[in-house]
């Protein structure tokens, strides 16, 4: 269940172009895990890193598919 709303709020976060909100879902995800870390900090790193490049990658296909990233009028 958080795998999903991390994904979802790092979806949304790239899709509004606040890149660095990302930074918010790690510190969240610490501050609620923070035994479980301790107690497998590699499964808690893989797992945050899968979901949020999944997040990432989609969200950038997306703003460029729908041409978010397109330069406005007028610019070299």
């Amino acid at each position: 269940m958080i795998g999903k709303c991390e994904n979802i709020l790092a979806l949304s976060f790239i899709l509004a172009g606040e890149a660095t909100g990302l930074a918010l879902i790690f510190a969240a995800k610490s501050i609620v895990r923070k035994e479980e870390i301790q107690k497998n900090p590699s499964y808690y790193l893989g797992g945050t890193l899968v979901n949020l490049v999944w997040s990432v990658l989609m969200g950038f296909a997306i703003r460029l598919a729908i041409g978010l990233d397109d330069a406005p009028p007028g610019t070299p």
